[in-house]
């Protein structure tokens, strides 16, 4: 019961911040027809160095399947064509997040270039286009996957130090799965292997879903595999290195295992079948080594995320197993700045669903966030609401500024689609707001989020439209970006007082309770207005409002401020106490 109000009430030792409010930000719609819009991509926009806005794309059913872009300014003003400009036309209709999310990266001079598949002639394709910053194609859109006979699916792109891109993708021919990738300039003109593309994986079996990890010396490639499991088609994860002018290191084009899918492992003494796709993007840790998270299904009913360090020889140094008996699925992993990871993920346990989050060092160590996640997505609303995270196929799924960290997330069925916003600069204690930012979203799936000069970008779809918020992150003080209410309790176990200090960051209406194991209020300890500074009051458990004693046993004190001119801002933390007789 105590582990179950614990989740319900985000509950720790360690004191959680909470901002509850609707977004004021202004809203701009990004399309405009009636035909209906799928999967978009945001990107920062730079030009000469600076950030001059947001970049979009999307697809559009117009046409035969049409590929669109937009870009925003800070003001919120569109550089290019109020609807969006057409790039290209005749994509055909199938739109799968898992194969088909366009992507979008900043030229360097005020423009754009996107990734995309392409039907052709019952083949797909992938393409590259660049639009310049006036909104002129730069010349026609460039095959990337003309060489090689079948069908493209799951590009997945990553921009170079160099300002190239790189992208790598399945081809399907006889009745095989390859990985292949190619190399461009902004010009779109192919680098490697004299343009025609690179066969990073070629082996007999299935080679599936590959993701891409640029370092300064080489780039880096991981995807499914079917060789270790081909009868029960299981899917182990592989990865494979390249240098940067696309020549083979030690693996050639057979890569190498760095996760073994075992059907037997914990699902009985058959298992399961391995027969769907599972997530595993990777980002850069020191000295070329990467971080890569999982989704590893145990049964049909249980699953948890393996997080997994492996060296610049593609050696496994660590890994990290979130394992609660219940359901952690789509991990979302993402840089901390510092060679660490932060990965987020649903989590089911307790009956609820909520999103999961944890910090985690280059050397394998959780540094932010219990040793089996922190719950990141408490609201006053039914936890049970299924919470959906941005697509591991968007580039933008967070977004990372100075000491701030942004994930969107949605509440599904109520169509709530929310900022978590992490301050990174505190461990090992996880300090993050919750703001509503529309009430009407089609799905985070379809989130993603960038920051521009103290402002943050969210792009998101409701109904047949996509649509930008402009939150300005710049005009709150800095004492509701960091969310420093710093409380604690002393003693802590207590018997039979204990003095709750806590901090003030400007002036507001504070109310501090108690609430028991089960959520009930026992006491109400402050309702006043204040200023800012420091203050204590004290819990005396001796004296109950009925005359009684408070029993032993855990209670959760709750600060909530109202700064007076924010209104509609609520900054919340909560801590836990021990009580033993």
């Amino acid at each position: 019961m105590e582990k179950k109000i614990l989740n319900r009430l985000m509950l720790s030792l360690s004191a959680v911040i909470i901002f509850s409010a609707v977004s004021n930000s202004e809203i701009v719609m990004l399309s405009r027809n009636l035909t209906e819009k799928h999967l978009p991509s945001s990107a920062v926009s730079m030009k000469s160095g600076t950030k001059d806005g947001m970049l979009a794309c999307w697809y559009d059913e117009i046409d035969n399947g049409s590929l669109y872009v937009q870009k925003i300014g800070i003001n919120g003003i569109h550089y290019w064509n109020i609807g969006g400009k057409q790039v290209d036309i005749n994509l055909g209709q199938t739109y799968s997040e898992d194969e088909s999310f366009p992507e979008i990266f900043s030229d360097g001079e005020g423009g754009a270039a996107l990734i995309y598949r392409k039907k052709i002639n019952e083949k797909e394709e992938i393409y590259f286009v660049r639009i310049l910053a006036d909104g002129r194609l730069l010349s026609k859109p460039v095959c990337l996957s003309s060489e090689f006979a079948g069908y493209n699916y799951s590009h997945k792109s990553v921009k170079c130090d160099d300002n190239t891109i790189i992208t790598a993708w399945e081809n399907f021919n006889d009745g095989d799965f390859d990985i292949q990738a190619q190399k461009t300039n902004m010009n779109g003109k192919k680098l490697w292997n004299k343009g025609r593309e690179l066969t990073v994986c070629g082996e007999p079996s299935d080679q599936r879903r590959p993701t891409i990890l640029c370092s300064r010396d080489h780039v880096y490639f991981s995807w499914l595999d079917s060789r270790t499991n081909p009868e029960e088609y299981g899917l182990s994860l592989y990865a494979n290195k390249i240098d940067l002018n696309g020549s083979y290191t030690d693996f050639k084009d057979k890569g190498k295992l760095i996760f073994l899918y075992d059907p037997t492992d914990g699902a009985g003494e058959t298992g399961s079948e391995k027969m769907f796709f599972y997530n595993h993007n990777m980002v850069l840790s020191e000295r070329n080594s990467f971080i890569t998270a999982i989704e590893k299904h145990k049964s049909d009913i249980d699953s948890y995320v393996k997080i997994i360090k492996v060296d610049e020889s593609l050696n496994v140094t660590w890994n990290y197993d979130i394992d609660d008996q219940s359901f952690q699925s789509m991990p979302l992993i993402t840089s901390d700045g510092k060679y660490g990871a932060f990965v987020f993920w649903v989590d089911g346990r307790n009956e609820n669903s909520s999103v999961y989050g944890i910090r985690i060092s280059p050397a394998g160590d959780v540094i932010t966030g219990s040793k089996k996640g922190t719950d990141l997505s408490w609201t006053s609303e039914k936890n049970s609401f299924m919470k959906e995270l941005p697509s591991p196929s968007l580039i933008s799924g967070t977004a990372m500024d100075m000491n701030t960290l942004v994930l969107p997330w949605t509440s599904r069925e109520e169509g709530r689609l929310l900022h978590t916003t992490i301050d990174l600069r505190l461990n090992p204690v996880f300090k993050q707001s919750n703001e509503v930012i529309n009430e009407n979203s089609s799905g985070g799936r379809y989130a993603s989020v960038v920051f521009v000069d103290g402002n943050i970008f969210t792009v998101f779809k409701i109904d047949d439209n996509i649509y930008a918020d402009i939150n300005s992150y710049q005009n709150l003080p800095d004492e509701m970006k960091t969310g420093e209410i710093n409380s604690y309790c002393f003693p802590n176990p207590f018997n039979p007082s204990s003095k709750i200090k806590y901090h003030v960051p400007l002036s507001a209406h504070v109310k501090i309770r108690v609430f028991n194991q089960a959520g009930q209020m026992v006491t109400e300890l402050v309702n006043d207005d204040m200023e800012a500074g420091n203050y204590e009051t004290e819990f005396n458990a001796s004296r109950y409002a009925s005359g009684f004693s408070f029993p032993s046993g855990a209670y959760f004190y709750r600060i909530e401020i109202v700064p007076n001119e924010h209104f509609g801002k609520v900054m919340t933390e909560t801590g836990r106490m021990l009580l033993i007789k």
